[in-house]
């Protein structure tokens, strides 16, 4: 502002619009003198505002590969909190970019599936924003088969049926023989 901004007041209250370093100047004035000026900095910082929200990654096996859930926000001093299922988690063989904008997902087990979600907060955050929530699917990864029971010994022209046994198929996996 220009000028009698809070004309014979001690204090003025001032509300800016955009971001960066704002100074603001008074002095004493009247017919007999004008005083030196006196200045004040104010630094207006960017609160936190989510860009790009996170998507969730494509389906993981069990114990294989690698998937990152990434988002993108703007701010002052952003920090970052990633969550599962709305519980925060520490890096570990298996989370990395805890505190990140980038968290990255190794070798995951079912455990591991769920809703991560972010919280962010900046210099003007009183309260963290909350991202979408991003889910995470891992499939359960098959075991081999122990063994196969039933008849094996049986007449030309006879049938037989023969069962798998031991093991266990993974999600959305199927029997096959030959």
């Amino acid at each position: 502002t220009n000028g009698n901004a809070g004309s014979n007041s001690h204090s003025v209250t001032l509300q800016w619009k955009t971001t960066g370093n704002k100074t603001v100047t008074v002095n004493y004035y009247n017919a007999c003198a004008t005083t030196s000026p006196t200045s004040n900095t104010t630094t207006v910082n960017a609160a936190p505002k989510i860009i790009t929200q996170p998507a969730s990654p494509t389906t993981i096996c069990e114990g294989t590969g690698i998937r990152t859930i990434t988002v993108a926000a703007s701010g002052s001093n952003l920090t970052y909190l990633w969550k599962k299922d709305g519980v925060a988690f520490l890096d570990s063989s298996i989370y990395s970019g805890q505190g990140t904008a980038i968290l990255t997902i190794t070798n995951p087990t079912s455990a591991n599936q769920g809703n991560y979600t972010v919280d962010i907060s900046g210099d003007c955050t009183l309260t963290p924003i909350t991202s979408n929530p991003a889910f995470v699917t891992v499939n359960a990864a098959s075991s081999a088969p122990t063994g196969i029971s039933g008849t094996t010994t049986i007449q030309s022209g006879d049938s037989t049926t023969l069962s798998v046994t031991g093991g266990s198929l993974g999600t959305g996996a199927t029997v096959e023989w030959f």
